[in-house]
């Protein structure tokens, strides 16, 4: 026997003992009996993870901080609270990974404020007061930071300057200064502020509220510096601005809907300066509504505003583009032409780097089943006729999630396209060219794709990550499969019978993901690599062995091919066939395909 295979198989052999016990990382640390990891953050660069945790009492949940390296201590954040007290579920780490802001009623129960903690040094000291709050105020859920990476401040709503009215105040995030006001225009004792969002820029934030006439809502400006605030659209009696708006990509303009009451829910801009509001969706006739929208943010100029309304038709919602600088109303219809007797538009999506194509699910009203299309977002000329991602599909099949990629030309959806009650993970070309391929393998019976799919861009390769049983039923695991095809690795490594992968996030470095993969009553937090390649993992079981895989690198190298490779190389979780591991193995070791 030549020496190639025997020194393959060695080099294997020790890259497996290094990257087997390095691919999992456990980062919540030992907790107390009860304990659980509820939410948590990842810092922009990767290094460290925020949690929510009960893990030194089960009775109350603190904010801890952990590095990504393997044997690193959690450090408590949220520092020393009144007995009672609570970290409340919203926190937000600022743009330069510095500081993680939060809401908890540290001093006294009930009295819920907003806070900062340091995420470098050794921690454990004493968070800052963003805004001291008399007793019996709260900062409300829903607090927004700017973007950027110095200077952050925090946006919120809050009743501290008096009981029975929510007023808009900006401060800064490290605690310094006073925070600032900026409803500071209303003469409405009782006012409310309702929501608001924050300009590209950081210099503006749009709010609605009551300030001027008791329960009618009209739309406000603010100067984030200044706090000074101007009303830039004033309803008429019996009409409100209602809580959804959004700045264009310049800021120069606000987009928002208007209830009129009995005449319906309209689309209308203005400029965030003041001045003349110009109708989008144009005039809408009586019980007619804008349902959602959103703008295209791809580009600064262009910019299109997609939305979904029953503007043509009573009762049928369909999906809508216009021209966000278009002088005359003129939205395109891009759901009319689809075969579909009696059905509503539910949702959309929009890629975020490149403009000019739009996801969307339909609902079928005579069997309540969901499709699901791909269209070009014309504003101008007859529109495109959508593309049905899921066709060809078994009778009673139906699209139940769905991501597009960010250059919106691909789409990955949960379907059950293939076999009744089946969710599988699938992916197609958004203009629909080919056939959907299967990316979620082999899936046991009884076993499905969850719906809470993500879709990320990693170097050149865009990667879907999603959880399944589809090794085990009602085990559910989290995996990644390339969304051009591929065989799914496991990330979640071996777990026991009744473990499952509760909720996950990603981005293009890592994976996290709570799980109680180690204690059945525990739900922990966990990390791996997002892009990793695993090339040594021949089987495609998320393990790498070097009695499996390694035996099958050394069999390969020494000429043999199919079952001779395989052939009592297999574990538990293996999910590529004979003929694909063939495949697999030309890729990797020879220049040639089989």
């Amino acid at each position: 026997m030549s020496s190639k295979p025997w020194f393959a198989t060695a080099i294997a052999t020790a890259a497996f003992a290094g990257i087997a016990s390095a691919q999992l990382t456990k980062l919540s640390g030992a907790m107390t009996p009860g304990g659980n990891v509820t939410t948590f953050a990842s810092t922009s660069a990767n290094t460290s993870v925020v949690f929510r945790s009960n893990r030194e009492s089960a009775s109350r949940f603190d904010l801890w901080r952990n590095s990504v390296s393997a044997g690193s201590s959690v450090v408590k954040l949220s520092g020393t609270m009144v007995a009672g007290g609570n970290l409340r579920p919203e926190f937000k780490i600022t743009g330069g990974d510095s500081l993680v802001v939060f809401r908890a009623d540290s001093d006294a129960v009930g009295d819920v404020g907003l806070w900062s903690a340091q995420l470098s040094g050794p921690g454990g000291g004493t968070p800052n007061d963003i805004a001291p709050l008399p007793a019996g105020r709260n900062v409300y859920d829903g607090f927004e930071l700017t973007s950027g990476t110095v200077n952050t401040r925090a946006v919120f709503i809050s009743n501290r300057e008096a009981v029975g009215r929510r007023d808009l105040w900006i401060a800064s995030v490290d605690g310094s200064g006073a925070p600032l006001k900026l409803s500071s225009i209303a003469v409405n004792a009782a006012r409310d502020v309702q929501a608001f969002v924050i300009s590209p820029d950081n210099n503006k934030v749009a709010f609605n509220g009551d300030l001027n006439d008791n329960g009618r809502n009209a739309l406000y400006v603010a100067d984030s510096i200044t706090g000074v605030a101007t009303r830039i659209y004033q309803p008429a009696a019996g009409e409100n601005v209602l809580n959804t708006m959004q700045f264009n990509a310049d800021g120069s303009l606000v987009v928002f809907r208007l209830d009129r009451g009995a005449g319906g829910i309209e689309l209308l801009r203005v400029p965030s300066t003041g001045g003349s509001a110009y109708s989008l969706s144009g005039p809408v006739a009586a019980g007619r509504r804008v349902k959602s929208f959103q703008l295209d943010g791809s580009s600064v100029t262009n910019q299109k505003v997609v939305f979904i309304g029953d503007i043509s038709t009573s009762g049928v919602d369909d999906l809508y583009a216009v021209d966000l600088d278009g002088v005359a109303a003129s939205p395109v219809n891009l759901s009319a032409s689809i075969a579909i007797t009696s059905y509503d538009v539910v949702s959309f999506k929009l890629p975020s780097d490149i403009g000019g194509k739009v996801a969307f699910d339909v609902q079928d009203n005579g069997n309540g089943r969901r499709s699901l299309w791909a269209t070009d977002t014309t504003v101008s000329g007859p529109p495109s006729s959508p593309a049905a991602m899921a066709a060809p599909n078994v009778g009673s099949g139906e699209v139940y999630a769905y991501e597009i990629n960010r250059d919106g030309s691909l789409i990955v959806f949960v379907s059950d396209r293939e076999t009744n009650g089946k969710r599988e993970l699938w992916s197609r070309a958004s203009d629909g060219s080919g056939l959907p391929l299967k990316l979620s393998g082999a899936i046991v019976t009884g076993g499905n794709v969850a719906n809470d799919i993500s879709l990320i861009r990693i170097g050149s390769n865009d990667i879907a990550f999603y959880r399944a049983d589809a090794l085990a039923y009602e085990q559910t695991e989290l995996w990644r499969v390339e969304a051009l095809g591929g065989a799914p690795v496991r990330l979640s490594g071996a777990m026991h019978s009744f473990a499952d992968v509760d909720s996950f996030f990603s981005n293009s470095g890592r994976v996290f993901f709570i799980a109680n993969r180690e204690i059945s009553t525990q739900k922990e937090l966990f990390t791996s690599i997002a892009s990793q390649t695993t090339t040594l993992d021949i089987d495609g079981s998320g393990q790498i062995g070097a009695l499996n895989d390694g035996l099958m690198i050394s069999r390969f190298l020494q000429g043999l091919r199919g079952t001779a490779v395989t052939t009592g190389a297999y574990v538990g979780g293996s999910v590529r066939g004979t003929s694909m591991i063939d495949k697999y193995l030309y890729r990797l070791l020879s220049s040639t395909a089989p």
